[in-house]
């Protein structure tokens, strides 16, 4: 019987003999995961790690990351070298400038040569630590040679940066191509054995792939608007009993008004006494919903991490002052419309 199997991971080295053949596509990288857990120690302070990456120096060139210290030209010129996320850097060194310093791996020694910034949760391929691919060549003799392709293993992740010029309806012949001409040239390939290797657009991994994987990060497009319908029809029901509410007080309120403006109420007194009200009704609303997002980030870190990074309510004032200009142009539109009636 015949199997298929889809994975994200691809033969050690494709990229590179691509790119070989057809250099006109642009930037190529490699990606590759340690299978297991690795401790690193600094000094007296030891800890494990399981996002940690062989890559190529090229990773800072398609992936945009932000340094917190170092060069990215010549972070991986040494292959004893090893780049840290700033949580990382943290952990062992604090606040201060790790660059130098020396991270050990059992008995390897790493010099710190670059510190970045985490990525955003909603980025797919998420990392603690990364060493240069040369190290992978030296700690495992097989990986020496970067020519040798084995189609019918994959242990890695692959990246291809286009160039602007580039037509990339041409990719999937010269992918296509590729693989022909390294089967031809390996007799151990079974006949029966096919390859098929494709790719799939950086913006479209996070939610638009099926790939499962224990180190790649991702969501389902379909689970999240399934949460979108839940969470619009949740608000089309407040809004709702938010109109039946106003409505209910305004009708409330009528006679009262009325009264007013047979005492010889201005309208500029009624107006500004029905935006206090508003004022005084919607600003502790707002400190309340804000008060409670801060306490479930706390109980609940993951399930709501994405949901407040994306709005960054303290880095965007703008934010909080279009929901207090909402809040008051609501508030006081239902409350001023029983004026409406007594002219």
């Amino acid at each position: 019987m015949n199997s298929v199997r889809s994975s994200p991971v691809v033969s050690a080295n494709f990229i590179r003999e691509l790119l070989r053949h057809y250099p006109q596509i642009g930037t190529g990288l490699e990606v590759d995961p340690l299978r297991t857990e690795s401790v690193l120690s600094f000094q007296d302070v030891r800890e494990t790690w399981d996002r940690l990456y062989f890559a190529d120096h090229e990773i800072f060139e398609v992936f945009t990351h932000d340094i917190v210290y170092g060069d990215v030209a010549t972070a991986f010129d040494d292959p004893y070298s090893i780049a840290l996320s700033r949580s990382t850097a943290e952990y062992y060194f604090g606040n201060n400038n790790p660059l130098g310093r020396i991270i050990n791996r059992g008995e390897l020694a790493l010099r710190v040569t670059l510190v970045f910034e985490e990525f955003p949760q909603n980025t797919h391929l998420q990392y603690d630590v990364l060493l240069p691919m040369a190290l992978r060549g030296i700690l495992d003799a097989e990986m020496a040679d970067r020519n040798v392709v084995d189609l019918t293993g994959g242990d890695s992740y692959q990246y291809l940066l286009l160039r602007p010029e580039f037509d990339s309806e041409l990719l999937p012949g010269l992918i296509d191509r590729t693989v022909d001409e390294i089967r031809s040239l390996d007799g151990s390939i079974p006949a029966f054995f096919g390859v098929e290797i494709g790719t799939t657009p950086l913006t479209r991994v996070h939610l638009f792939t099926d790939f499962i994987t224990d180190d790649l990060a991702k969501s389902s497009i379909s689970q999240l608007l399934g949460l979108v319908s839940i969470a619009l029809m949740l608000l089309l029901v407040a809004v709702i009993n938010f109109i039946n509410l106003a409505i209910a007080r305004a009708l409330k309120r009528a006679s009262s008004i009325s009264v007013q403006k047979l005492l010889g109420a201005q309208k500029m007194h009624l107006v500004s006494l029905t935006l206090f009200e508003a004022v005084i009704s919607a600003v502790p609303a707002i400190i309340i919903a804000l008060g409670m997002i801060e306490m479930l980030n706390v109980l609940t870190p993951e399930l709501l991490r994405t949901v407040v990074e994306n709005s960054n309510w303290r880095a965007n004032p703008g934010l909080l002052l279009g929901l207090a200009i909402a809040s008051l142009l609501i508030n006081s539109d239902t409350r001023s419309r029983p004026d409406l009636s007594f002219r």
